[in-house]
């Protein structure tokens, strides 16, 4: 007896079901049975299994340069529908909360826009951070030749931000004195950071405050042409950047080269009254940034052959600890 569907979305949802009958631990699948419960109208059940999906494959789901200004405040509107469903069930994942952001400034409400990129509250910049082990220069150039023992080059792989730069992705399981020093540097400054955000409140970045998590991390070293573009950590509750060797590029008129940017994300064209602000962090060795794993951000290339070294690190709930080491070992 053949099927008989009331609508595409009805089709579409008893494909997916069947779909994963077969392959029920498909992250792709499961995220596609959630849009499919989106669009049938089912919020819960929609919120519950973008969460299981999200899960097994954390992936940052926003797709911003293909909206075009013809349909930017509706399909705005819908992701904002969707992100705010599902923060109100508790699913608070950094692609949520930066959707939830960026479709309100898109939509003008600068209010709620402060309220989820609060700068006050959840960004810090600490200055001179040397573990209490060694010395300033000692610990730098310590560092700096434990990070080049191990680097790789990435050109401009679609699953990262990092372009035409190298990566070392054991900086928080070596061995080495200052890779060890330095992880338990991080633990001690992620600590405070946590102790000092307020204890309750309805800010879904508060609520999702991990109980367990685990700290991991890479260094980036890059040269002329090497940036990250704009992006957010999509396994991070919070995530940082720690500075090691500075380019003197950096120095000089032209400002911006080497220096993080936090703000928002420039493909999406924001007003600049939308209420998000954009921060500049100079590359020094020493500072350390701390602030959500949902905070945009992105660098410039040097344009010039000199060397800029930095670690980045994210603070990873322990139920997305083994998708994250997984997609490491890709």
């Amino acid at each position: 007896m053949s099927e008989v569907f009331n609508s595409e979305v009805d089709a579409r949802l008893a494909l997916v079901r069947r779909a994963l009958t077969a392959k029920p631990n498909s992250a792709e699948l499961l995220f596609k049975l959630a849009d499919a419960l989106w669009d049938h109208g089912e919020p819960d059940e929609f919120a519950a299994v973008f969460q299981r999906a999200y899960r097994l494959r954390p992936q940052a789901r926003l797709k911003l340069g293909e909206w075009t200004a013809a349909t930017k405040m509706q399909k705005a509107r819908q992701l904002r529908d969707k992100a705010q469903a599902l923060t109100d069930r508790g699913v608070n994942y950094s692609p949520v909360l930066a959707a939830l952001a960026i479709s309100n400034a898109i939509l003008g409400d600068r209010a709620e826009v402060e309220r989820l990129v609060d700068y006050e509250h959840f960004f810090q910049c600490r200055e001179a951070v040397v573990p209490e082990k060694f010395a300033g220069d000692d610990f730098y150039a310590s560092f700096a030749a434990e990070v080049k023992a191990g680097l790789r080059f990435y050109d401009t792989p679609d699953d990262r931000a990092i372009r035409k730069a190298w990566r070392n992705e054991d900086i928080f399981r070596s061995q080495a004195p200052a890779c060890r020093a330095f992880a338990a540097e991080v633990y001690r400054q992620v600590e405070q950071y946590i102790s000092q955000l307020p204890r309750s409140g309805d800010h879904p970045f508060l609520a999702s405050r991990p109980q367990h998590y685990v700290i991991d991390g890479w260094a980036v070293v890059s040269g002329a042409a090497g940036y990250h573009a704009a992006h957010i950590h999509p396994y991070a509750w919070m995530s940082g950047v720690y500075y090691v060797v500075r380019p003197e590029i950096s120095r000089g008129p032209r400002g911006a080269a080497g220096w993080l940017r936090v703000g928002p994300p420039p493909e999406v064209g924001l007003a600049p009254d939308c209420g998000w602000q954009e921060h500049l962090v100079e590359p020094e060795p020493g500072n350390i940034v701390l602030m959500p794993g949902y905070f945009i951000h992105d660098t410039q290339p040097l344009g010039i052959d000199q060397e800029r070294i930095c670690i980045a690190f994210d603070v990873i709930p322990k139920e997305l600890l083994v998708a994250r080491r997984e997609h490491a070992a890709d």
